[in-house]
């Protein structure tokens, strides 16, 4: 029998302080095997990306075969604090927004973009140095190559509110106005929609 155990915590400074049993860490300490977090192995994301696109076109009978370089600088600039699971999350909702065989921006979830413009607004201040830089032309195709490094944004990338209202506004035309189907995409409450409608001047 092989016992292979995971966790997120500390096990040796939980036996310390008492919170796991002593005898059970020895028995299970055998080979350790680290696994940094996803918002440190960046250069993970693009293969990752690639796994998670196919897929989800094979669970949602779509055919979306490639993510913009746009898009993808921005999913390569969030932290992922849900790891791994949560790219597969974003990779979902995005191919089930997507309406065309090329991911883009606005098919990603918000807060992801909105993440992404607060990483472009400290690259403008000079520093944001961590990231390996590549072509701006670096793209990620289904069953393709993945690209060497992480995409730096582009100077002109949106702000939080140019993008949000951007989003708003394709999903309102997406989903024929149908608000209470579009807040929930958004995942936010119809009120929180309808706030936001009005704030940018969304024509409804």
């Amino acid at each position: 029998v092989r016992v292979l155990v995971a966790t997120n915590r500390d096990l040796l400074d939980e036996v310390r302080k008492g919170r796991f049993r002593e005898e059970l860490w020895y028995r299970l300490n055998v080979v350790q095997i680290h696994l940094p977090p996803l918002k440190e192995r960046r250069e993970d994301i693009p293969v990752l990306l690639r796994f998670f696109l196919n897929e989800a076109n094979r669970k949602f009978s779509k055919n979306v075969v490639a993510v913009a370089p746009d898009a993808l600088a921005v999913i390569s600039h969030y932290d992922f604090p849900g790891n791994v699971r949560e790219l597969r999350h974003v990779v979902e909702h995005a191919v089930l927004m997507a309406d065309k065989q090329t991911l883009r921006v606005e098919d990603l979830p918000v807060q992801v973009v909105a993440d992404a413009s607060r990483h472009r607004l400290i690259a403008q201040s000079g520093t944001l140095a961590s990231s390996p830089a590549t072509s701006p032309s670096t793209s990620v195709t289904s069953g393709g190559a993945a690209p060497g490094g992480v995409p730096q944004l582009e100077p002109t990338f949106k702000t939080i509110a140019e993008a949000e209202k951007d989003l708003i506004q394709w999903t309102l035309a997406k989903l024929n106005g149908n608000q209470t189907e579009i807040a929930k995409r958004l995942g936010i409450s119809r009120s929180t929609l309808w706030r936001k409608i009005k704030q940018y001047g969304v024509h409804v």
